[in-house]
């Protein structure tokens, strides 16, 4: 499952969104009656008024989304196969929403942990990253340590504008790790976060990047055999090529850029050029080539995250 924006919604339908996860924050942290609350409010009043009755559908389905979020439940039976198939057959369709009703039909047969992740697929399949972010960090809540929900968790933060929360959360992860898969996935999400918060110390940023994924790469007890993994050092090995790449540094980009090659999955590896062109360079294409292969490792790290419901 890729992450792609499908469902068409009215313009402010993904900033009402936002802002409709940020008020919950707000409620939950007993501040939604401050000046920030009310300004909240007002704007998301202002963007009621625009909304289609299908957008409005989908509020009261995020709503009921959330409602679960922090809640303990056990899982009381199983899926049947013929709801498997369709629930495999709604996502072949590309009927998200109707993915999730699903999810809201069954989830008392499904494991917490698989609903908060595949909920969180499925709003960002919608193009709604706020609430899949929300819902991301509830499947961490539920499974602490698994650095796939992380990886995911930061890669809707991101993408829902939030690179400063991504980049503080990103820099906590370093302190201390024992885990090389978490300092790789910290030095992905700060290059990112780079690209999103100008600053002055833009070469210091470049340089712990590439220091965060040698110390990542270094600790690796051997090569990564599992896919999310192997997809994370990649990615991670693609932002330091690219590091040394905005730092004039081409020699270096290469060299990396070839050692993510080499961890890259197979699959992945034959979907595009089998090596970057050095030529390339100087008019850019090698820099978006890079850019390309690593947006392929976060794509692998979605599908490889994605829970079977056959096997709940």
């Amino acid at each position: 499952m890729i992450i792609e924006t499908a469902a068409s919604c009215a313009p402010g339908f993904t900033e009402y969104c936002r802002l409709f996860c940020q008020l919950r924050s707000l409620v939950a942290a007993g501040q939604d009656e401050s000046a920030e609350g009310e300004e909240l409010r007002d704007e998301m009043d202002f963007l009621w008024q625009r909304l289609t009755r299908a957008d409005l559908d989908r509020l009261d389905g995020l709503a009921a989304d959330l409602s679960h979020v922090g809640t303990e439940r056990t899982q009381s039976g199983e899926v049947p196969d013929a709801l498997c198939a369709e629930f495999r057959s709604l996502l072949a369709t590309r009927d998200f929403d109707g993915a999730l009703r699903f999810l809201r039909e069954n989830e008392g047969r499904l494991p917490a942990r698989d609903v908060a992740v595949l909920r969180g697929i499925l709003w960002a399949d919608l193009g709604q990253y706020a609430p899949a972010a929300v819902f991301m960090s509830d499947a961490i809540r539920l499974s602490p340590g698994d650095v796939r929900f992380l990886a995911l968790y930061f890669r809707f933060l991101l993408s829902s504008g939030q690179a400063k929360l991504a980049k503080a959360e990103a820099a906590r992860l370093t302190l201390d790790v024992a885990d090389p898969y978490l300092l790789l996935l910290s030095a992905d999400v700060l290059f990112d976060s780079l690209e999103s918060i100008p600053g002055s110390g833009f070469e210091m940023e470049l340089r712990e990047v590439i220091q965060l994924v040698n110390r990542g790469i270094g600790s690796l007890p051997e090569a990564p055999s599992a896919p999310w993994r192997s997809a994370i050092a990649s990615a991670a090995m693609y932002s330091k090529a690219l590091s040394h790449e905005l730092l004039g540094e081409e020699a270096e980009a290469m060299t990396a850029a070839s050692e993510a090659d080499k961890i890259a999955p197979l699959g992945r590896a034959t979907a595009i050029a089998s090596q970057p062109k050095a030529s390339a360079q100087s008019n850019g294409r090698f820099r978006e080539e890079l850019h390309a292969r690593r947006r392929l490792a976060h794509d692998e790290i979605v599908t490889s995250a994605s829970p079977s419901l056959s096997a709940a």
